[in-house]
C-alpha cells in the first residue's frame, strides 16, 4: 500500500513538473487546428486514475461535496448545451467543441492532484523558485538568439521583442508568472532569495513586452496595498516590489522595450475612433470563416486595434446568441479576452456560472497564509482575464487548479 502511495506522488510531480517546464507541442495534432494532445496531458489522465485508484481501494469519497464545484459543474452543461446548439445552427465542429469541453474538465481535474500530493508549502514555493530561474533563463536564450520560440505554430522561429519562454505566448508566461508571484511574499522575512525571484520575475515581463501584464502587477500591488491594513511583511514588500520595478524599467527601457511609445499611442480619439470602426465593421461570419476578413482601424497601436477589432465581432455573435453563445470552439484565434471569449462561445449562462465558480472559490479558502496569497492569484486572475485569454491558457489553468486543490489541504502554522 505504501508502495503504491509513492507511486501516486510520484506520478503527480512528473505532472506538476510537465505543466511548469515542458512546451506545448502536440504529440498528435487535430487536423486542420493547432489543438492536440500532449505529453502534460497523458500525465494528467494517469495522475487521475490514480487518484482513482488510491480512493477505491481505501474506500474513500472521489469529489469534494463543495460547492463550487456543484457550480463547476454546471458550467460544464452550460458548456456542452452551447456546443450542441452550435453544432446544430452550424458555427461550430462538434469534435473540436467537445475538445474544448473536455480541456475545461482536464484542467479542472488538477484540483484533486492538488489535493492529493504530499508535499509542504515550503517545498511547493521552490518549485515555484526553480519555475522563475528555468523561464529566466530561457527567456534571455531567446533575447540572445540562442534558443527560438516553443510555441506550436512557431517551434524553432528566433525570436524579435515579445519573449515567452516554453509557453504559447508572452501573454502566457506573464500571466503564470503572475499566478505565482503573491507566493513569494509569504516567507519573504525568512528568506532573501524571494527578493531575487520576484527581481527575476519582473525583468521576464519587461522582457516580454506585455503593457497588460505590467498594468496588471501595478493593480494588483495597489490592491494588496490598499487590502492589507496592518503593515504586514506582504503589504510593506508590494511597496519595494513597485520602486525595483520602476528602476529596473528605466535600467532596461533603453532603446530595448518600447512600452512608452506604444501608450503614447492609446490617446482618446485613437481608442474612440478604433471602436468606432470596428462596431461598424464587425462580422462574427467573418471572424468564423474568414479571418483575415476582418477590418480594423490602421491608426494608433496595433495591438490594441485587433483586440478591439475581435471584441466587436465576438459581441456581434453574443448579441445574435446571448444564453449560451454560439458553442465551444467558436474562438479559433485569441479573443484577446476572457470574459468576451466566454460570452461568445457559452453567452450570458456561461459567464454567471463561470464567475460564481470562481467567488465561491474565493470565498471557501481557509484561514492560512498559503490560501491568503492565493486570494491575491485569483484577483490577478480575474483582472487579467479582462484583457488575455486566462481562462483558456492551459497553463495558467492548471497551476490555478492545482494551487487551488493544495490550499484546500495545506496547513500553515504561520498566520498574516
Amino acid at each position: 500500500m505504501k508502495n503504491k502511495m509513492q507511486i501516486n506522488q510520484i506520478i503527480y510531480f512528473c505532472t506538476i513538473l510537465a505543466i511548469m517546464f515542458l512546451p506545448k507541442i502536440n504529440l498528435i495534432t487535430i487536423s486542420g487546428t493547432t489543438t492536440g494532445i500532449r505529453i502534460d496531458d497523458f500525465l494528467i489522465a494517469i495522475s487521475i486514475i490514480m487518484y482513482i485508484i488510491k480512493k477505491k481501494n481505501s474506500n474513500e469519497k472521489l469529489l469534494h461535496n463543495n460547492k463550487f464545484m456543484r457550480i463547476f459543474w454546471i458550467y460544464i452543461i452550460v458548456c456542452v448545451a452551447s456546443t450542441i446548439l452550435g453544432y446544430a445552427k452550424g458555427y461550430i465542429s462538434i469534435l473540436l467543441g467537445i475538445i474544448y469541453c473536455m480541456r475545461k474538465i482536464e484542467y479542472f481535474l488538477l484540483f484533486f492532484i492538488g489535493y492529493d500530493y504530499s508535499i509542504s508549502a515550503k517545498n511547493m514555493i521552490r518549485l515555484f523558485d526553480f519555475s522563475v530561474i528555468f523561464n529566466f533563463i530561457i527567456v534571455l536564450l531567446q533575447k540572445f538568439k540562442i534558443l527560438g520560440s516553443f510555441s506550436q505554430v512557431s517551434v524553432g522561429t528566433i525570436m524579435e521583442g515579445r519573449y515567452s519562454s516554453v509557453f504559447t505566448g508572452s501573454y502566457e508566461l506573464t500571466a503564470f508568472l503572475l499566478l505565482l508571484l503573491p507566493f513569494f511574499y509569504s516567507k519573504y522575512d525568512k528568506s532573501n532569495k524571494n527578493v531575487l525571484m520576484i527581481i527575476l520575475i519582473f525583468t521576464i515581463l519587461l522582457l516580454s513586452e506585455s503593457r497588460t501584464s505590467v498594468v496588471l502587477f501595478g493593480i494588483v500591488m495597489l490592491i494588496i496595498f490598499l487590502k492589507e491594513k496592518k503593515k504586514t511583511k506582504l503589504t510593506i514588500l508590494s511597496i519595494y516590489s513597485i520602486i525595483a520595478f520602476a528602476l529596473l524599467y528605466l535600467i532596461i527601457s533603453n532603446n530595448e522595450i518600447s512600452f512608452l511609445p506604444r501608450m503614447e499611442d492609446l490617446n482618446f480619439e485613437n481608442i474612440k475612433n478604433s471602436i468606432s470602426y470596428s462596431w461598424n465593421n464587425r462580422s462574427i461570419y467573418n471572424y468564423i470563416n474568414n479571418y483575415k476578413l476582418l477590418q480594423y482601424y490602421n491608426i494608433g497601436d496595433l495591438s490594441f486595434n485587433i483586440r478591439i477589432k475581435n471584441w466587436m465581432s465576438l459581441i456581434d455573435g453574443f448579441l445574435k446568441n446571448p444564453i449560451f453563445g454560439m458553442g465551444m470552439s467558436i474562438v479559433k484565434n485569441a479573443s484577446d479576452g476572457g470574459y468576451i471569449r466566454l460570452l461568445a462561445e457559452t453567452g450570458l449562462a456561461g459567464l454567471i456560472t463561470w464567475m460564481a465558480c470562481i467567488r465561491n472559490i474565493f470565498k471557501s479558502l481557509k484561514d492560512n497564509l498559503f490560501s491568503k496569497c492565493m486570494e491575491y492569484s485569483i484577483i490577478t486572475l480575474i483582472i487579467g482575464a479582462i484583457f488575455i485569454d486566462l481562462f483558456d491558457a492551459s497553463k495558467v489553468m492548471c497551476m490555478f487548479w492545482l494551487l487551488v486543490g493544495f490550499s484546500y489541504k495545506i496547513k500553515v502554522e504561520e498566520k498574516i
